[in-house]
């Protein structure tokens, strides 16, 4: 981060591995009453930060099995979705439903009900691993090396993952374009 003030960079957060720089994403979002700047390079653990501290602190926890170190990361109907994870290039995780304790760094089951339970689902087959995630008002699109999903619904009970037909190069996830609700993306 340049810190403007001192005009010097300054680390916010040791990444155990680094990646390059077109590997990291980030997303702002709000856990809780705190707003962070999400950072994920999928070589370690997701990084937080508030814009205030003098350095980011680790996103998630063992026990809510939101600890995997992703490499795209996107909000759609208020729940975080995540993936590249090296290990297991096909899935896609989401975060419970925020609301009373539950907060978008658990991606457990939720004994209140399946449709506010985090998760994951495997897309498509395991040798065309998911490039990159982006949200439009009614879909979540699932760039993959060589294919392009689509989810549908707003919770567990009715996701629906469709593949939109036809072949297409490997998109640059970080060359995407929302202009109203339709996405422009290079490839």
């Amino acid at each position: 981060m340049l810190e403007e003030a001192a005009g010097e960079w300054k680390q916010l957060y040791d990444f155990a591995t680094l990646a390059s720089a077109a590997q990291y994403d980030f997303l702002p979002v709000k856990i809780a009453s705190t707003e962070y700047l999400l950072i994920a390079n999928g070589t370690a653990r997701m990084a937080k930060w508030d814009g205030a501290s003098e350095t980011a602190e680790a996103f998630g926890s063992a026990e809510g099995l939101s600890n995997t170190a992703v490499n795209f990361v996107e909000f759609y109907y208020s729940r975080l979705f995540a993936a590249g994870d090296a290990q297991n290039p096909s899935r896609l995780y989401y975060s419970q439903a925020p609301g009373d304790t539950r907060t978008i760094e658990n991606w457990t089951a939720a004994t209140e009900s399946e449709n506010v339970s985090g998760g994951f689902v495997d897309v498509g087959t395991g040798s065309d691993p998911i490039t990159g995630l982006f949200a439009l008002s009614n879909q979540l699109l699932i760039f993959k090396r060589d294919s392009l999903y689509r989810l549908l619904g707003d919770r567990p009970g009715n996701f629906r993952i469709q593949p939109v037909n036809g072949t297409m190069q490997q998109p640059v996830h970080t060359a995407c374009v929302r202009v109203g609700d339709v996405l422009y993306f290079l490839t």
